[in-house]
């Protein structure tokens, strides 16, 4: 049995979602008492968007265990934001609440479906337990944005979507929701830009999800921090990005690409400084990383360190002697220090790699 549910676990995990969905159902012909495994598999049936036979899993869960909270959770969440039985929804976050009064997630889901049920005064008083136990849970002041607006209340929703995106930039919905309000309102330049970055950000939005979810289940994932910040370095958000490289670097101190980037971004606000002190222990944890001798040797030569960034640059060359950015940046160096023949010589070399990799 144990093994059985080790395995659908795994498989869930893993994204596998039938596979789990069968060797759960394996383990509960053995153990037909076992809630967590009817709590996994009632998951793994939302995946396959098996919604109905979800509920069942997740309510036998529920009888087997009467206070499983995270059933009831998931219940609640399949109920409203699924299935539109937000009445249901509402009774089932409501013991998630009962059960855990200190967790603001399951009054935000209380909260939302409530909205959805026409109970605005009871919704926002659900989000405002939730900003009160957790005054930075930007999805309580999204919902209390949602209410407000219900309630024609526009300054105060304003005041409540700019809080959330100042706690949870990346959230694309909370720009679309300003930007709309701003719309209402004909202020047409914020408008535009609040529905600009929804725009920007709405594509990456289940990939961003996707990967913040991992993480809550696993944050000592290590790589999964270094995605996200991949992600954050994409859209522009280099702080961002930071804060999560050295969540990867808190993980694991030895990963020569995380402080590469982590230079990248240092360098993105300004921070050059910063950025060589990054570079400079990548390529020590790594002597053969070129990319980072590049970066090293662009930082340097914007830190007036033309010497050193030669140096980083012929480093480079020696690990990838067809690399066309390293050449591109030895000319700058060369030029710097009025080698101009020797410029014209590397720059002559990275315009005939660029053009064969053009090819």
């Amino acid at each position: 049995m144990g093994a059985l549910c080790s395995l659908a676990n795994l498989a869930l995990d893993q994204e596998e979602y039938a596979h789990s969905r069968d060797l759960y159902r394996q383990a509960l012909a053995l153990d037909p008492d076992n809630a967590g495994a009817f709590y996994n598999l009632g998951l793994a049936y939302i995946k396959l968007t098996a919604y109905y036979e979800a509920v069942t899993a997740l309510q036998q869960a529920t009888r087997i265990d009467t206070g499983y909270s995270l059933a009831f959770y998931a219940l609640g969440q399949l109920y409203a934001e699924r299935l539109g039985q937000y009445q249901e929804g509402i009774a089932a976050f409501s013991r998630a609440v009962a059960l855990r009064a200190d967790w603001p997630r399951a009054r935000i889901g209380l909260g939302h479906a409530l909205l959805q049920a026409g109970q605005v005064d009871a919704a926002a008083m659900a989000f405002g337990e939730a900003v009160a136990l957790d005054p930075n849970a930007a999805q309580a002041h999204v919902g209390l944005g949602l209410a407000e607006e219900r309630r024609c209340a526009e300054t105060l929703a304003e005041a409540h979507y700019l809080r959330a995106i100042a706690l949870d930039p990346v959230r694309a919905r909370t720009y679309f929701k300003l930007g709309t309000l701003y719309v209402r309102q004909g202020r047409k330049e914020e408008a535009q830009r609040y529905l600009g970055r929804f725009e920007e950000l709405a594509p990456h939005a289940d990939e961003l999800a996707q990967l913040r979810g991992r993480l809550r289940r696993e944050p000592d994932n290590a790589l999964a921090h270094y995605a996200l910040a991949g992600m954050y370095a994409k859209l522009n958000m280099p702080s961002q990005a930071i804060s999560a490289l050295r969540s990867c670097l808190a993980v694991r101190p030895d990963y020569a690409p995380a402080y590469n980037n982590l230079g990248n971004a240092y360098l993105r606000l300004g921070a050059t400084g910063e950025a060589i002190a990054m570079y400079e222990v990548a390529v020590r944890i790594d002597t053969a990383y070129a990319l980072a001798y590049n970066n090293l040797g662009g930082a340097q030569l914007l830190n007036g360190q033309a010497p050193e960034a030669l140096e980083c640059y012929q480093h480079a060359l020696r690990i990838r002697p067809d690399y066309a950015d390293a050449y591109y940046g030895l000319a700058l160096a060369y030029r710097e220090q009025g080698l101009h023949a020797a410029a014209g010589a590397a720059i002559a070399r990275y315009e005939k790699i660029a053009a064969a990799d053009g090819q």
